[in-house]
């Protein structure tokens, strides 16, 4: 699974469109391989920003830049993935 990341400057985005797919799908690999780009930019002191795309829309629907935060939403999506057998 190609997955279209953005960098600028020291921030990380990725569409919420695609985040929705990531983590709700079965790709494992995929999912895990955006976990820890984020963690690495977000302890770089970066930030992980969940955006939507659309035509008059590109708002912010999460924004991390402290290491806690970002753990914390990563292990309640590890929660949900685990509920549903992912």
């Amino acid at each position: 699974m190609k997955i279209p990341l953005t960098i600028e400057d020291k921030t990380l985005s990725i569409s919420e469109e695609t985040w929705i797919d990531l983590k709700s799908g079965k790709d494992s690999t995929a999912y895990s391989s955006v976990k820890a780009a984020a963690t690495a930019f977000v302890a770089a002191d970066g930030n992980f920003v969940i955006q939507r795309e659309q035509e008059n829309d590109s708002s912010v629907i999460n924004h991390f830049h402290r290491r806690q935060e970002l753990q914390k939403f990563f292990d309640n999506v590890d929660q949900e993935r685990a509920e549903k057998g992912l």
